[in-house]
């Protein structure tokens, strides 16, 4: 599957994070993209499914699917 680029969520493509951390007028190469301002991903494609899950919870509630 061909993957295609995705702009880095951490450093909003800039390639270059600055957060509280950091000096005033100091950044550090992204983490996440290693400076590329980019990440590759795998495109969606459907929905998968998990096989022997019989509850699910969702803010306190429970949905059955085991009838």
């Amino acid at each position: 599957m061909k993957l295609i680029k995705g702009e880095c969520s951490a450093c909003n493509g800039t390639g270059i994070y600055h957060g509280f951390a950091e000096e005033k007028g100091v950044a550090v190469v992204c983490y996440k993209c290693h400076g590329k301002g980019y990440i590759e991903i795998k495109p969606f494609t459907k929905r998968k499914t998990l096989h022997g899950i019989k509850h699910i919870k969702t803010r306190g509630e429970f949905i059955d699917y085991s009838k």
